[in-house]
């Protein structure tokens, strides 16, 4: 998988980006670029997080300044992310992070990716708890 040449980057609107990330020549793909190519192969909401996470910009960031530049290393690690996620890997584990609740937990395939289900579930049992209550939670998961 490639993200936009330099010269795709002018037609940035068009269908399949092409070219190398290492052969960007002297200019860098924009944020805007970077965004279509990894929509091209995802979902809006995964390629948008993607995105955001490998060039290290808001979502505003993305949608307001689509014309800024984005490093070559960042659009480098766009494009491996993407790949990663369409061969089928769970975007928090490219991530490596995911939120829970209040939370932003670290995440690797060593654990589990925590669901909304159990947000909810805490979110229903913690009025039920006495404070001097503890709990625990084991054997649990898939």
């Amino acid at each position: 998988m490639a993200l936009p040449s330099a010269s795709a980057i002018a037609d940035a609107g068009q269908a399949e980006p092409s070219g190398t990330c290492g052969r960007l020549g002297t200019r860098a793909p924009t944020i805007g670029a970077c965004a279509a190519f990894a929509r091209a192969r995802l979902g809006d909401l995964e390629a948008d997080t993607l995105t955001c996470g490998a060039l290290g910009v808001s979502r505003a960031t993305l949608h307001a300044f689509a014309e800024r530049a984005a490093t070559p290393a960042a659009a480098s690690r766009l494009e491996y992310w993407v790949a990663r996620r369409t061969a089928g890997e769970p975007v928090a584990y490219i991530l490596g992070r995911r939120g829970f609740w209040r939370f932003d937990l670290e995440v690797t395939p060593d654990v589990l990716i925590p669901r909304p289900d159990t947000e909810t579930l805490v979110t229903a049992v913690l009025p039920l708890i006495d404070k001097s209550c503890r709990v625990l939670d084991i054997g649990t998961g898939c």
